[in-house]
């Protein structure tokens, strides 16, 4: 099991690392790197893609800053993908709090995990456009956040 996770995570990051921030056929892609801070203060990161606005805010302690990327495509389906992670190696961040919220689109399914295992889902709550962590069962840590989205118009 933890063999499988970790390739899952490895393939995650090893396609949002290579793919830079470009057009091709007919899947896009918009990605933002950032710095997480472990100063407690509510951090903010927005990516667009086409209509599809993913914001994720989180309040990070402990270690030191960290690059992390957000990256939102369009798959060959039509469907979105919002990501975040440290793409690099593993976060030593501890996180305090986090939320991602999505506008132009509606949630379909969300993947979370720590450096070691997918995340239980009952460590975050989701609704159509918000997925955050639940106070008292999420862990503090985070590795990859990994939200699909249908168009509204899809719907």
């Amino acid at each position: 099991m933890a063999t499988s996770t970790h390739l899952f995570i490895l393939l995650c990051i090893v396609l949002l690392v290579s793919l830079p921030t470009h057009t091709y056929g007919s899947n896009q892609s918009e990605m933002k790197s950032f710095d997480a801070k472990p100063n407690g203060q509510l951090t903010t990161v927005t990516t667009t893609l086409e209509s599809i606005h993913c914001q994720f805010s989180f309040s990070v302690v402990g270690g030191t800053n960290e690059n992390w990327a957000m990256k939102v495509s369009r798959e060959n389906d039509g469907k979105y993908t919002c990501i975040v992670t440290r793409p690099d190696r593993d976060s030593y961040l501890v996180f305090m709090n986090f939320k991602l919220n999505v506008k132009g689109g509606k949630i379909s399914h969300v993947e979370a995990y720590d450096k070691d295992s997918k995340l239980n889902s009952n460590v975050y709550t989701v609704t159509d456009s918000e997925v955050r962590h639940v106070e008292g069962k999420f862990k503090a840590n985070l590795k990859l956040l990994s939200v699909s989205i249908s168009k509204h118009d899809e719907l």
